[in-house]
């Protein structure tokens, strides 16, 4: 009998660990961080001691969330879902959506001074590639959602009695350029192909249920975000560092309007090479992007170009960087320059701070005011809106919804009937 503990994420957003026991199978879906909790103990200041300090604290899964664990699926590599992988106690697989963009990640966690150097695994923990669309030997499939973390990936565990779909983090709708070079199919095309797939007990997150919302969708953003390409100035654009949809979104205007998309992120240009590899596609919209040679010091695949050659020509350029290090960039210009004053920056800010809370946007601000920036925030969820709720239902049919990743489990019930 299929036997389902919610670890993590229970009446909470964030720091998803679902444990799912069937006969003498064990696997986990998720272990991630709660960050609702973390920011209660820790600031830049006061920084965790170590692993037993933040299991001790309930921030991370306990010792026992992993006895007799076969393998733990990673949904995509926002902590709150990804976790410390060295709290990790036992020899086991961790599937990861993706290794490349994974060992892209890792290289600076390992060299950070603080908390995310627990991030990477400890030497007995074996990390492989999700594959997806194929029934792995624990009975897991593995299916790709959208989401502001590319790749990310709902699993189907087809238990002994039972059928479970978790579908990690998820919004409803991308747009087409989007999903032509990213997406194969998701997992709601997916079970339209597969009507004999019949869902017992679907586990699905309800980030935005209960919070004030502007319900933006993928293509009213790339309207908006057309509007301010309109000006003869230099756009800056940042985003969070693993929203592949996002960047994919810039490009593609950007080609429109005739901008080369520069980028101005060692991060990002580590992920972006990983994403040439993997997704062959994505090079239609990044075939004139160049990388910023005074912040990332070698590429393999784009060619580099100095600040002093881009000022010549700033408003031939979108600059794109991720969104904690814009303040950065901003120093290498000089304040209120006749060809920054009311440049347009977009902040492609998708999700709330207790997922992530990787910046800290009073700053930012300030630091825009200095230079004469006008800042237009384009929040794009990286969830589905809670009116999307009921069509997600009618359409998997589970015969058991079970809330995650939200504060009202309740509402979700109430709007899912």
């Amino acid at each position: 009998m299929v036997q389902i503990e919610i670890l993590g994420g229970k009446r909470e957003i964030g720091g998803n660990c679902v444990r799912i026991t069937d006969k003498d199978k064990v696997i986990l879906f998720d272990q991630g961080i709660r960050f609702s909790v973390f920011k209660a103990f820790y600031s830049r200041l006061i920084q965790p001691l170590g692993i037993p300090e933040l299991r001790q604290l309930r921030i991370i899964p306990a010792v026992a969330t992993y006895e007799n664990i076969e393998t733990i699926y990673i949904s995509h590599f926002h902590l709150d879902h990804l976790g410390l992988l060295s709290n990790i106690p036992c020899e086991t697989v961790v599937k990861l959506p993706s290794l490349r963009i994974y060992q892209a990640l890792e290289e600076g966690w390992r060299m950070s001074p603080s908390w995310p150097v627990f991030i990477p695994p400890r030497f007995f923990v074996k990390t492989e590639d999700t594959i997806k669309y194929r029934t792995d030997k624990n009975n897991v499939i593995a299916i790709p959602v959208s989401h502001s973390a590319y790749p990310a990936h709902a699993f189907i565990f087809f238990g002994s009695d039972e059928t479970i779909l978790y579908t990690g983090d998820l919004r409803l709708t991308s747009i087409k350029t989007v999903n032509q070079i990213l997406h194969k199919e998701t997992i709601f095309k997916y079970l339209e192909e597969n009507t004999d797939i019949k869902i017992d007990k679907l586990i699905i997150e309800g980030t935005n249920l209960g919070r004030p919302l502007t319900p933006i969708r993928p293509n009213e953003a790339k309207e908006t975000i057309n509007r301010l390409f309109e000006k003869e100035k230099l756009v800056l654009t940042a985003i969070h560092q693993l929203d592949a949809e996002s960047l994919v979104l810039i490009a593609s205007v950007a080609k429109t309007r005739r901008k080369k998309l520069l980028l101005a992120s060692p991060r990002l240009a580590k992920i972006l090479e990983a994403l040439y590899s993997a997704t062959p596609k994505i090079k239609c919209v990044l075939e004139k992007t160049v990388v910023l040679e005074d912040t990332v010091k070698e590429s393999t695949i784009l060619n580099r170009i100095s600040i002093g050659e881009v000022k010549k020509e700033l408003s031939g350029y979108c600059m794109v960087t991720d969104i904690a290090r814009l303040d950065e960039i901003l120093r290498k210009f000089e304040p209120l320059s006749d060809e920054l004053v009311t440049a347009p920056v977009i902040l492609m800010i998708s999700e709330p701070s207790d997922e992530e809370a990787i910046f800290d946007i009073e700053r930012l601000t300030r630091w825009l005011s200095l230079y004469g920036l006008q800042p237009y925030n384009i929040r794009v969820s990286g969830h589905y809106y809670p009116y999307e709720l009921k069509p997600i239902i009618q359409k998997i049919k589970p015969k058991e919804v079970i809330p995650i990743h939200t504060r009202y489990p309740e509402y979700m019930y109430a709007l899912s009937k």
